[in-house]
């Protein structure tokens, strides 16, 4: 919910005069404190935020992404991890 992902920030000291931060930290106890993301938007411009939009359980508990709505558009703040310097397709 905006409320929860909005607390986070705050508790971890996080805060800025005139603007709103919201999160999604990795709740996976096995990969806990190696990913998360954050999105930080001027007060009153964010409609709606979204910590699980990926609906998937396995990958929106990982904080790899979250979704804020800024009512003229809708950004998708993602965290992709770097698997090495070659690409490949598994």
């Amino acid at each position: 919910t905006r409320n929860r992902i909005e607390t986070f920030g705050r508790n971890l000291g996080a805060e800025l005069s005139g603007w709103e931060s919201f999160w999604s930290p990795c709740r996976d106890k096995n990969s806990q404190g190696f990913q998360g993301v954050a999105t930080w938007a001027k007060e009153g411009l964010t409609i709606c935020a979204n910590s699980n939009p990926l609906d998937s359980e396995v990958l929106d508990s990982l904080g790899r992404c979250i979704r804020t709505d800024h009512k003229s558009f809708i950004l998708f703040n993602i965290y992709a991890p770097c698997r090495g310097t070659t690409i490949r397709r598994e």
